[in-house]
């Protein structure tokens, strides 16, 4: 009855309901969705599989957010925008690339778009901006000016969160500091900077840098990290020289990673 209803979509709000209920069974497949996303004349609908995919994070996930980067809805736009700043996964670079090129995305879209450049480091970004801008605007009006412009806009936000990476993974600074510094990537976490965050969570001298470590790392439900993150909770849980707290953050993680 249910996979009828989606197919059939009698009604966009009960097709959307039955979608969510055949996810929650584990009986609509990743492939499924995308299938339902790109045939879908429905923006709800679309915006649904797109939300259902999320939770798959695999390789549809990925080619969602490449489609719907493009949508003719904005709140799709816009969601699409969103994960792919959450996701950090390398093979999303390009299309963040191309975006900027869009000249008629909508002001909430291009935040969204400046939010996600800061997800990414511009050593990739401007290579992969100088590929688009070669083949995406060859016509464009004084394209100079137009390339200096945008690649400035890249420079001014991509990395704009490592100067905090740098205070955290710092033995030498100062607690609160560092403290502070990880409250922020609870929001604004470069993806490519995870790796040293486990690292120095494993490492650190400071419990309390640790604890906050794992709590922040916790929030990276989309992140193409996110099962190096899991592991590392784990090992955290078996490790019998770290103190409570830090286990029962752990466990927080897990929980948080596995049901996300």
């Amino acid at each position: 009855m249910l996979r009828r209803l989606v197919k059939s979509v009698p009604s966009v709000d009960v097709a959307s309901l039955a979608m969510q209920r055949l996810f929650e069974r584990g009986k609509l497949s990743s492939a499924r969705l995308l299938e339902i996303f790109t045939e879908s004349s429905s923006p709800l609908l679309r915006l649904q599989a797109l939300h259902l995919l999320a939770q798959y994070r695999n390789d549809d996930f990925i080619s969602v957010i490449a489609k719907a980067v493009n949508d003719d809805n904005e709140a799709v736009e816009r969601a699409a925008l969103n994960y792919l700043g959450k996701s950090g996964d390398t093979r999303l670079i390009p299309v963040l690339a191309e975006k900027l090129l869009d000249l008629n995305t909508s002001p909430r879209c291009a935040f969204s778009i400046i939010n996600a450049l800061s997800f990414y480091s511009s050593a990739v970004l401007l290579p992969a901006f100088d590929s688009a801008f070669a083949t995406k605007a060859p016509y464009y009006v004084e394209r100079d000016k137009l390339k200096a412009r945008l690649e400035g806009v890249i420079k001014a936000n991509a990395d704009k969160w490592q100067e905090g990476i740098v205070t955290i993974l710092d033995e030498q600074a100062p607690l609160k500091k560092r403290l502070s510094a990880i409250r922020t990537t609870r929001n604004y976490c470069p993806h490519a900077s995870i790796p040293s965050l486990i690292a120095c969570a494993e490492t650190t001298r400071e419990e309390a840098v640790r604890v906050a470590l794992l709590e922040s790392l916790g929030w990276r439900y989309h992140s193409v990290y996110m099962p190096q993150i899991l592991a590392f909770a784990k090992r955290c849980i078996e490790n019998s020289t770290l103190s409570t707290a830090a286990k029962e953050e752990a466990q927080r993680v897990i929980n948080a990673l596995e049901k996300s």
